[in-house]
């Protein structure tokens, strides 16, 4: 997985079905993307388009509760190559039954060789970020979480960025 090729790419060269709307979140949009996760509610669902392609899942809160494993950030098991984190500031997040709280103020980045990429709403591209710069997403009441993928959730194809990214157009 090259997630460094994605570093400051717009949703519109990742998603094929163009939700694209700067106004909406797309963190867990792009985790689906990339992980090919097309559980919930997903992107080809919300543009509403019969000729559109597989979606891919849009909600954080689904997103965490496929996750094999939960917890906090700093009990993530060791040896475990790739997580989700997860950045909220809901203070009833139920790890025993992996149920995030559907509020506004959640966030989901892919945790890979030491980085956490996501996709940032409010600079509209995708970032590559310390654990710790994750972990101030929403100042001093940010709550991390990790969620371990199950295996049949991998994605096993390679992302296919749109054919314009090619020609070095990044957003």
């Amino acid at each position: 997985m090259n997630l460094q090729q994605l570093v400051g790419k717009h949703i519109k060269y990742i998603c094929n079905n163009d939700y694209t709307t700067n106004s909406d979140s797309h963190c867990a949009h792009f985790v689906s993307h990339v992980l090919g996760f097309k559980f919930g509610y997903t992107c080809d669902k919300q543009v509403r388009n019969p000729s559109v392609k597989p979606g891919a899942s849009i909600k954080a809160q689904e997103v965490f509760s496929k996750c094999l494993k939960v917890g906090h950030w700093s009990d993530r098991p060791s040896g475990v190559i790739r997580y989700l984190a997860f950045a909220t500031t809901a203070t009833r997040v139920n790890l025993t039954n992996k149920i995030m709280p559907n509020i506004r103020e959640k966030h989901v980045g892919i945790f890979y060789q030491g980085h956490i990429y996501h996709y940032d709403n409010k600079l509209n591209m995708v970032l590559q970020v310390s654990p710790d710069k994750f972990g101030r997403h929403y100042g001093s009441k940010t709550n991390v979480f990790y969620g371990t993928i199950h295996p049949s959730f991998q994605k096993t194809q390679p992302l296919i960025l749109k054919k314009s990214t090619a020609t070095g157009t990044s957003n």
